[in-house]
């Protein structure tokens, strides 16, 4: 091998995506008649730096009401809104407490087998992002008088559909209160 010739040949190379552009920076090399990698760099201009909106103020007070509308719900025992508010697929995914629901369908015999006590809670530290129009995060810390010394944390993944923004992706989850 060492005794045949290397031609390097360097070829760049853009690959465009709808969330970033990616360059590549190839090099390879001849060997005989074979190719040979020799190394690749990727960069990455990406689209949420550059192109997408944070927190549009108006797509902001929009997952804003429906993440007060589906806490309310929550403390009421709402099932109707509670099921409205998860979107109608096999793919969403709820991590309860106990509990690991995959599916909408698992999602709904949940709520509708849930004790409807105890659910009064108070909310912290609710932060809501809003990423472009249509894809946004809710995460808030709560306690609720019915377990003393703990303390609760919810994420949420909001996504707009064609009937309205909806969650597609749910984590609660409690830990010793700090």
């Amino acid at each position: 091998l060492l005794s045949e010739v290397l031609l390097p040949v360097k070829i760049d190379a853009i690959f465009l995506s709808k969330s970033a552009i990616y360059f590549f920076d190839c090099l390879f090399f001849i060997v005989g008649s074979k190719w040979v990698y020799s190394k690749i760099r990727l960069s990455q201009l990406n689209f949420l730096n550059s192109i997408m909106q944070i927190n549009i103020p108006e797509v902001l007070s929009e997952v804003q009401a429906f993440f007060d509308q589906y806490e309310n719900a929550l403390i009421n025992n709402d099932i109707d809104v509670l099921d409205q508010s998860f979107w109608n697929n096999p793919l969403v995914i709820r991590y309860g407490m106990n509990e690991n629901l995959y599916g909408f369908e698992e999602i709904a015999a949940f709520r509708a087998a849930r004790p409807s006590k105890g659910l009064l809670r108070s909310l912290s530290k609710t932060v809501i992002t809003t990423f472009g129009r249509d894809l946004a995060t809710a995460n808030t810390l709560f306690e609720r008088q019915t377990v003393p010394g703990k303390l609760g944390r919810q994420s949420q993944t909001w996504v707009r559909t064609d009937t309205g923004w909806k969650i597609v992706s749910a984590h609660v989850s409690l830990i010793d209160n700090p």
